[in-house]
């Protein structure tokens, strides 16, 4: 009689997520995740099928968990420009309280890959745009209170802060400089003032 399967789905793939965002895909072995995972590999080959399908599996969950914190700070208190800011400050704050000064895992992926990967390269696209629109939903609200000039386009606002998430969390793993990303951030933030 086979063994009964003795762990927490969502434990293992929050651990191998960590690995992948730490080493990358390419330099993560199945020992790494073993080692991280506590499972043996037939077990992971088994549950995953293969380590690219883990990849993908840990891919979609820190995607999932970046939403669900930037959903929170997109519709929390405050008002539309002022939420908008939190969504930087939490990647600020995030990134400095990181000890292994990670970045984010799909910006290092996207730079990871292989322009040829399609079935990546348009998972991560589409993952970019999912926030793209949800910050243009924020902009079209802020300009709704007359808060941001109805004159600007709001895409273009919402493409214009998504580069500056992307280039303040690189900026984050090669300069962890408080003052510094908060001036980027203020820098870049200007975009949306009339």
């Amino acid at each position: 009689m086979p063994r009964p399967v003795e762990y927490e789905r969502s434990q293992v793939l929050d651990r191998a997520m960590q690995t992948f965002w730490r080493k990358g895909y390419n330099a993560t072995s199945m020992k790494d995740l073993t080692k991280a995972t506590g499972l043996q590999p037939g077990s992971l080959y088994s549950a995953f099928e293969n380590k690219r399908s883990l990849f993908l599996e840990t891919l979609e969950a820190y995607y999932e968990l970046n939403m669900t914190g930037l959903d929170e700070r997109l519709s929390g208190e405050g008002s539309p420009v002022e939420r908008i800011r939190a969504a930087f400050e939490r990647i600020i704050e995030q990134s400095l309280q990181d000890p292994h000064n990670k970045g984010c895992m799909m910006v290092n992926t996207l730079l990871e890959m292989p322009v040829d990967d399609k079935e990546v390269n348009s998972r991560l696209g589409a993952m970019f745009k999912s926030v793209e629109d949800k910050l243009e939903e924020v902009i079209k609200e802020a300009q709704g209170l007359n808060q941001i000039s109805r004159d600007k386009d709001s895409r273009a606002l919402a493409q214009t802060l998504l580069l500056g998430m992307h280039g303040l969390r690189v900026l984050c793993k090669s300069r962890p400089d408080s003052k510094v990303l908060q001036r980027s951030t203020d820098n870049l933030l200007s975009v949306l003032k009339e």
